[in-house]
């Protein structure tokens, strides 16, 4: 939900900006769910990304601009396994955490958590019918941080195998950087044939 206090003003200082900070979640998962890695799909097994390209807005808060971050950033990644998405990032949402995927196939689409409710509830009064959306990431994805914490637990605990490798963590991390740097100069990012961005 939004924080007119400007919270993240400060903290974009030091994290990253919006595309590294809040989407390399989505990176990780768009990964995931397009099979992005599978090298069987890959002329070249090391160039997972064709192209990038970012751009954003300050809209409430424009003083992000110095550090080189936006509160709405708008990001295209076209892979090379020849799938492509965007990522809709917002730091504004007045109604609150409001975090969901479309997948578009051949036969229709999924949508996952399309409507972000809190709970099943639907409140009906003289404004309409409404549900109350969560109003942070904290409530949104308790569940799975919990997961994370007792994976994280048994792999070192329990010397059970790592469920991610670091190439996936390095992968996601270049595109956030790719999209973070194309929002800063108004440009798409190329990746060579090394799977590294070109960054000029």
């Amino acid at each position: 939900m939004y924080d007119s206090s400007g919270f993240f003003v400060a903290y974009s200082k030091a994290s990253g900006g919006i595309f590294i900070d809040c989407g390399i979640h989505d990176i990780d998962l768009a990964r995931w769910l397009l099979d992005t890695a599978n090298p069987a799909n890959l002329s070249n097994p090391r160039k997972e990304v064709t192209r990038v390209f970012a751009s954003g807005l300050n809209v409430r808060h424009p003083e992000l601009a110095a550090s080189g971050d936006c509160d709405n950033g708008l990001a295209v990644v076209e892979f090379e396994n020849g799938t492509q998405c965007t990522f809709h990032l917002s730091r504004t949402a007045l109604h609150g955490h409001d975090c969901f995927t479309e997948i578009f196939g051949t036969e229709g689409k999924f949508v996952v958590n399309g409507n972000p409710s809190m709970n099943r509830l639907e409140i009906r009064d003289s404004h309409g019918v409404r549900t109350l959306s969560t109003p942070t990431y904290y409530e949104r994805f308790r569940e799975a941080f919990v997961t994370e914490a007792r994976t994280f637990a048994d792999c070192v605990l329990d010397n059970k195998p790592v469920p991610t490798t670091p190439e996936d963590a390095l992968q996601a991390a270049q595109i956030a950087i790719a999209l973070t740097h194309s929002f800063r100069t108004g440009k798409p990012v190329l990746f060579g044939d090394d799977g590294e961005p070109i960054l000029d």
